[in-house]
C-alpha cells in the first residue's frame, strides 16, 4: 500500500474479493507508517504546531489490517534517518517501529520487524538487526555537507519570482479569499511576498501576511522549473509560519490547488470536468 489512501468502501470490496476468490490465502500487507508530509512543519511565534499525534498513524495501520483480516504486516519505507540541517528536526517526529510496537492492537495481524524476509511456501520470517543495518554515518554526513555546499551557491533569481507569480496569479481567485493578506517566501537568500489581490509579488515580506514558506533555494526553483509545486507540501524541509489567525488546514487547501494545477486538472473547464469523472470513477473503485 505505502503512500495509497484507499477508503474503507474500497478495502470492504478487496476483503470481499479475496474471500470469495482467494479463500484460504495468506494476506500479507505492506506500508508506510510514518509521516512524509508538512504535517509537523508549523511553527507560530518559532514554536512547534502540533497537526497529528503520532498515535494516529499507528492507529490507521491497525484499522487497515483488521479491515483486511491480514496475517503479516511488513513496515515498509519508513525507516528513513534524516541527515541535513534544514530536516533532520523532523528525526524527532518519525513514528518509529517501536512506537508502533507499543500502539500495536491489531486483532490478527502478527507484526514483522522491518526489513523483513518472509518466504511464502513455509511463511518462515528472518529480518535484519539495527546493528546490522548498512549505512555509515560519517560518509553520509560528508555526502550531506557537500550536496549543501552546492546549494550554497544556488540563488533564486527575478526570472524564477516571475514564474512563481504567474504559478500563483493561477489560483488568484482562490488564493484572494483563502489568503488575502499575502503569501510570503522565504529563502536562504532572499524574500518575497505575492499578494493575490493585486496577482504581484513584492519583495520582503509584508506585515501581517497569511502565512509564510520557508524553503531551501534550490527546492523552490525545482518545484517551478519542473512544474510540481505541489510537492513541497510533501517535504520534510518546507517549514510553514502562521500568524495569529492562520489556519493549517486552510494551507493544506493551497498544497492541493497548486497541486491540482500541476497536473493540469483546473487550467481548463473541459479538465477539470475531466478531472472530475475520472475521480468519481476511481471513487467508486471495484476489484478485479
Amino acid at each position: 500500500m505505502n503512500d495509497s489512501k484507499p477508503t474503507k468502501s474500497q478495502l470492504g470490496k478487496l476483503t470481499e474479493f479475496i474471500s470469495k476468490e482467494l479463500s484460504g490465502k495468506k494476506i500479507v500487507v505492506l506500508s508506510s507508517y510514518s509521516p512524509a508530509s508538512i504535517v509537523n512543519s508549523f511553527r507560530k511565534n518559532s514554536e512547534y504546531v502540533s497537526i497529528k499525534d503520532k498515535s494516529k498513524y499507528i492507529e490507521y495501520i491497525n484499522g487497515i489490517v483488521d479491515v483486511l483480516n491480514a496475517d503479516y504486516f511488513i513496515p515498509f519505507a519508513s525507516q528513513i534517518i534524516l541527515y541535513r540541517p534544514d530536516s533532520k528536526w523532523a528525526n524527532e517526529y518519525k513514528v518509529s517501529y517501536n512506537d508502533l510496537q507499543k500502539g500495536w492492537k491489531a486483532k490478527k495481524t502478527k507484526l514483522l520487524p522491518p526489513y523483513s524476509k518472509l518466504d511464502l511456501n513455509s511463511f518462515e520470517h528472518s529480518y535484519i538487526k539495527p546493528e546490522n543495518y548498512n549505512h555509515d554515518p560519517e560518509w553520509i554526513k560528508g555526502k550531506v555537507e557537500k550536496h549543501m555546499e552546492m546549494e550554497a551557491n544556488v540563488n533564486v533569481t527575478d526570472e524564477d519570482i516571475k514564474k512563481i507569480e504567474k504559478k500563483m496569479r493561477s489560483q488568484r481567485a482562490f488564493l484572494s479569499v483563502l489568503f488575502p493578506k499575502g503569501i510570503g517566501f522565504i529563502t536562504n537568500k532572499r524574500e518575497f511576498t505575492f499578494k493575490p489581490i493585486s496577482g504581484k509579488i513584492v519583495e520582503g515580506l509584508t506585515k501581517n501576511h497569511s502565512f509564510a514558506i520557508k524553503v531551501p533555494d534550490q527546492a523552490l526553483k525545482d518545484a517551478i522549473e519542473y512544474g510540481h509545486f505541489g510537492d513541497l507540501g510533501i517535504t520534510m524541509f518546507t517549514i510553514l509560519i502562521l500568524n495569529r489567525s492562520s489556519n493549517p488546514k486552510l494551507i493544506y487547501v493551497f498544497f492541493i490547488l497548486l497541486t491540482l494545477h500541476d497536473y493540469k486538472h483546473t487550467m481548463s473547464l473541459s479538465n477539470f470536468f475531466k478531472w472530475t469523472k475520472s475521480s468519481a470513477k476511481n471513487y467508486k473503485w471495484k476489484s478485479p
